[in-house]
């Protein structure tokens, strides 16, 4: 991407609105190469526990499921064997400590956005995981 669509251009800034690895799951790449992150605490708490979660083997509770879901029991022991998907897999490490974004509850400081027009919101009880950071 920064070879390519961005044509070298530095990154200097990461908005993730959520914690799902495809929105702040490259998060912590960037930010080893100096950018840095807004995002609510709520969804920087929930990305930091998703990359501590770390299963060597599945779970009981998996193989629970996956043998009630009806797995055929060679195919269940042999996954019984194998590290299973983990959400850490999918994202870079976070810094241990959130940078606090400012509290106003609308818009980013002047020029967040790089001039595009785009405004910065927090939108408190948007979702069941809390306060959302919002673009628009």
């Amino acid at each position: 991407m920064l070879d390519g669509p961005l044509a070298g251009r530095p990154v200097g800034r990461v908005i993730a609105t959520h914690h799902h690895g495809d929105h702040i799951g490259l998060a912590g790449w960037f930010i080893d190469r100096g950018a840095d992150l807004w995002t609510s605490r709520t969804a920087w708490l929930m990305a930091r526990m998703q990359i501590l979660d770390v299963q060597d083997r599945p779970t009981p509770q998996a193989l629970a499921f996956w043998r009630r879901a009806g797995m055929e029991p060679d195919l269940l022991q042999q996954r019984a064997q194998e590290r299973p998907y983990n959400t850490a897999d999918v994202r870079h490490p976070l810094p241990p400590a959130l940078p606090v974004w400012p509290k106003a509850t609308c818009c980013a400081p002047a020029g967040a956005t790089g001039g595009s027009g785009w405004a910065m919101a927090m939108r408190p009880n948007m979702s069941r995981y809390g306060p959302k950071r919002m673009i628009w």
